[in-house]
């Protein structure tokens, strides 16, 4: 009688406090030692939709596995940061995606080395696809001095770029993080058809390689020391936790340009950046000279 009311009792209290809603904690990091988490929760999101998702949870993880799953995204260039006198380097022109005129602007400050950064690859072109009008995603290069050949797939990366051939270029990388050295990044153009003898030029170029050097610097200065990291029209996040919630901060972001002129000051995703507390602020004044 005594067994038998004790597993009565247990069943009770599961069913009054299910095991999914009790000390479920996100992990707080991936591999690589980044962290791999959003600390804002989706549902305190006011611009969170609520929409059914087009992809369940494990496709998405799926989909997260196998950067290069979809069609790799149109090269927009973006112009070149203006330069901040602290920062050593030289800023260059920009692969992204998207109108300069969006009011969402998500820059991704990545290592082609890192093996969460693949992981962004594939939820990246699906925002940046809901949004085509108000979203420009920018690439920064943040090739981390640990990685030993971070670097080489960064000159290798900008060097594609100069032939408007960076998207392409970006994802064969992520595919496979096996083939990053130079002899790799020469395979990697071959198989693209790009010319071959500008890409090497282009590859060993002083101001490719001062661009490295700068955006790397610039990363620094904001706080991105971990990669992959993002800044969300001045928004930073470290590390990666789930498409839902990238996807609800990029709407948060939207929502709050509503009332924004884009006859103001940099445009409407610039003036949300400065009103976007501190590191707004920094982000505004370091890459735009905005103060």
């Amino acid at each position: 009688m005594a067994r038998l009311f004790a597993y009565l009792t247990a069943l009770l209290f599961v069913s009054v406090f299910p095991t999914s809603d009790v000390g479920a904690v996100a992990p707080s990091q991936c591999e690589d030692g980044q962290p791999c988490t959003d600390t804002i929760k989706d549902k305190s999101l006011p611009g969170r939709s609520v929409k059914k998702p087009a992809f369940s949870h494990a496709k998405m993880k799926e989909l997260e596995r196998s950067p290069g799953a979809t069609d790799a995204l149109r090269q927009d260039n973006v112009k070149a940061f203006k330069k901040h006198r602290s920062l050593e380097g030289t800023p260059g022109v920009l692969p992204g995606h998207g109108p300069d005129s969006a009011k969402v602007k998500v820059f991704i400050f990545s290592d082609f080395q890192c093996p969460v950064c693949r992981r962004v690859v594939e939820p990246v072109k699906l925002v940046a696809r809901d949004y085509p009008k108000d979203v420009q995603v920018i690439f920064v290069q943040n090739a981390l001095v640990m990685h030993r050949n971070a670097e080489t797939a960064a000159l290798g990366a900008l060097a594609a770029a100069r032939q408007n051939r960076f998207w392409e270029f970006h994802d064969r990388l992520f595919q496979d993080q096996s083939r990053l050295t130079e002899a790799d990044m020469i395979g990697h153009a071959q198989a693209l058809g790009l010319n071959v003898a500008k890409f090497q030029k282009d590859m060993k170029a002083a101001d490719t390689l001062a661009q490295v050097q700068y955006e790397r610097n610039l990363s620094t200065a904001l706080g991105v020391r971990g990669t992959p990291g993002f800044f969300i029209n001045g928004r930073k996040m470290v590390g990666w936790g789930s498409y839902s919630g990238f996807k609800a901060l990029v709407e948060r972001a939207l929502k709050k340009t509503k009332d924004l002129s884009p006859r103001g000051k940099g445009g409407v995703a610039a003036q949300s950046t400065k009103a976007n507390g501190d590191d707004g602020k920094k982000f505004a004044e370091l890459v735009w000279g905005i103060r």
